[in-house]
């Protein structure tokens, strides 16, 4: 049975951790009481620490400090925490989170950059969806998770030619996997039932000129797919290209000029630190726009002048 054949067989697939199983079979109810979710994430204090921390962090950008789930459930809506709490359960809870030789810091500073990136575009053109944006982020890569839980062996394989190929990460996936992180992704986040919008975003956010929706879910498409680029910009090694590729697209896509761009990514930076942090994953040096700025700027002087 091949690599794809396993994924799409739903019984293969790693069950969400017991606490996000609970909390989907409750949310499902539409008489659902903020009470009995505050509740039942409560019983999980190191989930409930998180979470308070994610809104009272400088990326919620809540006018008053939430002490209490109830509290921050009245404050962001029923749909926001549960989203918020299935993100942090299923990245560091779940039989996908525990695989030895995973890069586990780089995947958890990389979901901390997207989701405070999303976060941050989508607010520009539509606040309510800035929830699903930060979650989604969060969940960008989880496909990444699956495949490598799936298939550890050849998806080591896969990372190590990445290190030495030109091709983007999922074109390899699909040629020597015959599926990438993408569609991955979404296949296991639609069987555990989380938001269509969320759903889409992640399978979508390499390509989202292929993306066939509404133009309010095509809007979070594309945030996302941004977003995934300025996650390359403060993860990767190549500064000058990507911090190229950045400012176009977020031109093209959001009419930002260059220096709300910058703007926009020392924010981003600065928030990020706080999310990586949740996932005890220190990152405040490498997440320094300011430094990732000078290094880009460097990058493309020296290019310029050898060509």
């Amino acid at each position: 049975m091949d690599i794809c054949q396993k994924i799409q067989q739903v019984d293969r697939l790693p069950s969400p951790p017991a606490l996000a199983a609970e909390l989907l079979e409750l949310t499902a109810s539409p008489d659902v009481k903020i009470s009995q979710i505050a509740a039942l994430i409560e019983r999980d204090p190191a989930l409930t620490t998180k979470l308070l921390k994610q809104c009272n962090s400088a990326a919620y950008g809540l006018r008053q400090k939430v002490a209490s789930v109830d509290r921050a459930t009245v404050m962001l809506g029923i749909k926001q925490i549960k989203c918020l709490a299935l993100g942090f359960l299923i990245l560091t809870d779940s039989e996908m989170a525990k695989a030895e030789g995973f890069n586990y810091p780089l995947y958890w500073k990389r979901a901390s950059v997207t989701a405070v990136a999303g976060k941050k575009l989508i607010e520009r053109i539509d606040k309510p969806k800035s929830g699903d944006a930060f979650v989604s982020g969060l969940l960008q890569d989880i496909g990444v998770l699956l495949l490598q839980h799936v298939a550890p062996n050849e998806y080591a394989a896969v990372l190590k030619a990445h290190q030495s190929s030109q091709k983007r990460l999922h074109d390899l996936e699909t040629l020597m996997l015959g599926i990438d992180h993408m569609e991955a992704g979404k296949c296991l986040l639609e069987h555990w039932a989380l938001p269509p919008t969320i759903c889409d975003s992640v399978a979508m956010h390499h390509q989202p000129q292929r993306f066939e929706g509404d133009p309010e879910a095509q809007q979070l498409v594309n945030a996302l797919a941004i977003a995934s680029e300025i996650a390359n910009l403060f993860c990767d090694p190549d500064k000058g290209g990507t911090l190229d590729r950045v400012l176009r697209v977020c031109s093209g896509f959001f009419q930002l000029s260059d220096d709300d761009v910058h703007d926009l990514l020392e924010q981003v930076g600065s928030d990020a630190q706080e999310t990586a942090w949740l996932f005890d994953t220190p990152a405040a040096e490498s997440l320094d726009y300011e430094k990732i700025r000078a290094q880009a700027e460097r990058e493309l002087k020296t290019l310029a002048q050898t060509t």
